[in-house]
């Protein structure tokens, strides 16, 4: 207990729950904006107007499938972070989409955009925190582990699946979900870098 740096895990712990709320937020701020964000959020768009859910809610359900199947598949890859941040990004969610007003026009392109950056950003922060990989992430790693597939193929063979399920179910597929299947990687890994300039701490 006495090699444990306190401050650090708390910066992190931090960083991780932020991160989840900021995840959740940049949702409502695409979804308000009508054009929608990243496949998984087609999915959540889907499972709240089928089963009559909020959207924090139907992330935090996903969230928690997933995790169930990693824990068949490999328990290896979750961590105290795949269960907190669930939470957050179902607040975020919720909380967006109280005080966020519906948009059009320019201003609704500007702030979807804004929300798939800020995606990016929050996902590199809860990968940062390094206290655990996101329910996502934790899936895509173990059926990575167990079928010998690279990373972005399992990736996109779940967007796949998040973006037609979603559709069927009632969500919105638009340009913005293209964009985000394209370049959300890309930014992630942008952030990764400059959070690693930033912060100079030590996640591995």
């Amino acid at each position: 207990m006495k090699n444990i740096d306190w401050k650090n895990l708390f910066f992190r712990s931090i960083l991780l729950c932020f991160g989840g709320f900021l995840i959740g937020f940049a949702i409502a701020m695409c979804s308000v904006s009508g054009f929608g964000a990243d496949p998984i959020t087609v999915f959540y768009e889907g499972l709240s107007q089928t089963f009559l859910i909020s959207q924090g809610l139907a992330s935090n359900y996903t969230a928690y499938a997933l995790i169930l199947i990693v824990l068949v598949l490999d328990w290896r890859q979750l961590g105290v972070g795949t269960l907190i941040i669930p939470f957050f990004t179902q607040f975020g969610i919720n909380f967006g989409l109280e005080v966020l007003p519906l948009l059009s026009g320019p201003l609704a392109v500007i702030v979807d955009l804004s929300g798939l950056v800020l995606i990016a950003l929050g996902i590199s922060l809860t990968i940062y925190a390094n206290l655990g990989r996101s329910s996502n992430d934790a899936f895509i790693f173990s059926v990575s582990k167990k079928t010998h597939l690279k990373y972005h193929q399992v990736r996109w063979g779940l967007d796949l699946f998040f973006a037609v399920s979603g559709v069927l179910l009632g969500g919105r597929l638009t340009w913005a979900t293209a964009l985000a299947v394209l370049f959300l990687g890309k930014i992630i890994s942008f952030f990764n870098e400059k959070l690693e300039k930033v912060f100079k701490l030590k996640t591995s």
